[in-house]
């Protein structure tokens, strides 16, 4: 046993199973089987799967989601090992293959064409709140990104409102003005913080700089999106 083990390569055990199925005559009895078990008490139910792949589907909801919004007799885990063995995985764009794409679009745009406005906390950053708090340093910072460029203007305040953002707005309008930008090819992109909306009462960034001539728009909130 020992000697015939060394000869090929295995252990006894292999060679014991190879004895034990031998029949003269047979040779597919030396086949490989497969050495899944017979029977399975903890696998999931296929009528289960029957009800998460459409789910999925119509959906497009994640596994935990599914599980609370469906209430699916099984585990997380076997909810993603379905969605998986059925193929409705939606492969993930590696980041390189983004950032081309991004580029791909930003090389169509002029300069200028876009400006991000945005809102930061700076209360939350921990080497910063010493000095604030001793100081009197600005809670806010006002940001104004050009898109294609990476250029960056910024201002502070001790609050977020609109008037402050109105006057960030105002300074980097004339500033560009001032070097011979053109106002009406310049889009402002803002979210929808209190900041940056408005009412009847009081002008905000969207009324001033349309009427400079350029454009504005609020990026979609995130559950405008789901609902579409």
């Amino acid at each position: 046993m020992k000697a015939t083990a060394r000869t090929f390569g295995c252990s006894r055990n292999t060679v014991r199973t190879w004895l034990r199925r031998y029949r003269p005559g047979q040779p597919s009895r030396l086949a490989e089987r497969s050495q899944r078990p017979h029977h399975c008490p903890l696998q999931t139910p296929h009528s289960v799967a029957g009800l998460v792949v459409p789910l999925r589907r119509r959906t497009g909801f994640g596994a935990e989601r599914l599980k609370v919004e469906f209430r699916i007799p099984c585990s997380v885990g076997a909810i993603k090992r379905i969605i998986r063995q059925h193929g409705l995985v939606r492969p993930r764009q590696k980041q390189s293959h983004t950032k081309r794409c991004l580029r791909s679009v930003k090389a169509q745009w002029r300069l200028f064409q876009q400006l991000v406005a945005d809102t930061k906390y700076l209360q939350d950053i921990p080497f910063y709140w010493p000095q604030m708090r001793r100081w009197g340093l600005p809670l806010f910072q006002y940001t104004v990104r050009e898109t294609l460029s990476g250029l960056c203007l910024t201002g502070y305040a001790d609050e977020r409102s609109q008037s402050y953002a109105v006057l960030l707005a105002e300074r980097v309008s004339a500033h560009l003005a001032w070097h011979g930008v053109d106002l009406s090819g310049v889009e402002w992109q803002t979210d929808n913080g209190s900041e940056f909306l408005e009412d009847d009462r009081q002008r905000g960034l969207p009324s001033l700089v349309r009427t400079l001539g350029s454009g504005h728009h609020y990026i979609p909130p995130q559950g405008t999106l789901l609902a579409e």
